[in-house]
């Protein structure tokens, strides 16, 4: 998938929202599983933070919607399983979607004896 990140618009948070962790640009490779094919597909990953991660994708996803995501951050590494929840979906000038994803919290007291 081509996608020029020069060409869409500086962040992704509506205006007057407060974000507890920096966003980092990135160049992920990114699966999401369709929900209506239930097979992944390849999307990319556009920036991410420890709450979620941005993605370009050809479509919308419906906001709310939980999805399965494969993040794969390098040819060495094996993929990171996680869910994300669609909390915004836009498009771009380009055609191109952008999704923003909020990884469900991380529950540390269970790892607490």
């Amino acid at each position: 998938m081509k996608y020029n990140k020069n060409r869409c618009k500086k962040g992704g948070a509506v205006a007057g929202e407060s974000r507890i962790f920096e966003r980092l640009p990135c160049n992920f490779r990114v699966e999401i599983k369709n929900p209506f094919t239930y097979s992944f597909e390849e999307v990319k990953g556009y920036d991410y933070s420890a709450a979620g991660i941005g993605i370009v994708s050809k479509r919308s996803m419906p906001i709310g919607e939980d999805i399965d995501l494969k993040i794969k951050l390098s040819k060495e590494s094996p993929p990171i399983m996680n869910k994300g929840r669609v909390v915004w979906s836009r498009q771009e000038a380009s055609g191109f979607w952008r999704v923003g994803f909020r990884f469900p919290p991380f529950k540390l007291l269970k790892f607490v004896p």
